[in-house]
């Protein structure tokens, strides 16, 4: 049987997959959404995301300790692996203390990072392109580019956040959820003047691109104002 899900937080889908094995269905495969299951016995296993040392594929090292300790790789997708194991063997969990929890939260962290900062780049590569010479299929896929842009930055801020939480229950000082609020504003300001200089188009195609950005203006504004209103709360 094959599944098509979009699941970009790991928590969630990794609840998804557990609930699936529970009614059944095992995954033996994932590409580009797709995911592929097979019939079993209903909850005969339990299942993981973990990031992996390699992209698509993970070290004999890392592949030698899950073994050690009863874990099946089931597939690899880019930095993320699919684990499970039998739940007769107890409660599966990686990362069972705070400190292990927050150093796997902190390579999510920084994937998502990287990735935004790719996908920024990417943007504005057909932006240009899209405004001198004034290409709607550069356009279009500037725009594209920008939704990954703006769903990166959010699973950025969930990340943090569930780092703060876990260094709140610790008893000790969280960071700042935007400790630099300026970096969604400059982006939200890439964008309004990306839109000025294509709102100066007489074409209807290019206003409707020229809407957009200035509606991802005001999100990534909104992304500054209230790491703003967050910070300055914390300080009274």
């Amino acid at each position: 049987m094959k599944k098509f899900r979009l699941y970009w937080d790991t928590e969630k889908e990794t609840e998804w997959l557990n609930q699936m094995a529970k009614e059944g269905w095992n995954i033996t495969g994932f590409t580009l959404g797709f995911y592929t299951f097979e019939k079993c016995e209903p909850g005969e296993y339990q299942y993981q995301i973990d990031t992996s040392d390699k992209l698509f594929k993970v070290s004999d090292k890392y592949k030698e300790f899950m073994e050690s300790i009863g874990v099946e790789i089931v597939c690899c997708w880019g930095p993320w692996v699919v684990l499970r194991r039998k739940t007769s063997e107890g409660e599966f969990q990686l990362y069972s203390d705070d400190e292990s929890k927050l150093e796997h939260l902190k390579k999510i962290l920084n994937i998502y990072k990287v990735v935004a900062l790719i996908e920024l780049g990417c943007m504005m590569v057909n932006f240009v392109p899209g405004i001198i010479i004034k290409s709607t299929v550069n356009l279009v896929c500037a725009m594209i580019l920008s939704i990954f842009v703006f769903l990166f930055c959010y699973l950025i801020y969930i990340t943090k956040k569930r780092i703060n939480n876990i260094l709140h229950n610790q008893g000790k000082q969280t960071a700042n959820l935007n400790k630099k609020p300026l970096n969604y504003s400059a982006i939200g300001w890439l964008f309004l003047m990306c839109g000025n200089l294509i709102n100066r188009s007489e074409s209807t195609e290019m206003n409707v691109v020229a809407i957009i950005c200035a509606l991802a203006a005001c999100v990534f504004f909104g992304f500054s104002l209230r790491g703003t209103a967050l910070n300055k709360k914390k300080k009274q």
